[in-house]
């Protein structure tokens, strides 16, 4: 799965439009159109979290 295919999927359920003012949202680091093999979600994206 490309990564655009799994932010698209994930928006049906949690749209962007449901961010709060301030939130910071959408693909922080990568492309879009990498092949995707595991997913980690963080609340904030910080260097030792990148690290894993």
């Amino acid at each position: 799965m490309l990564a655009s295919e799994l932010i698209k999927t994930y928006e049906e359920f949690c749209p962007q439009e449901f961010s709060m003012e301030g939130d910071v949202v959408g693909l922080q680091i990568g492309s879009l159109d990498k092949e995707i093999q595991k997913v980690m979600v963080t609340l904030d994206v910080r260097e030792n979290t990148v690290a894993e």
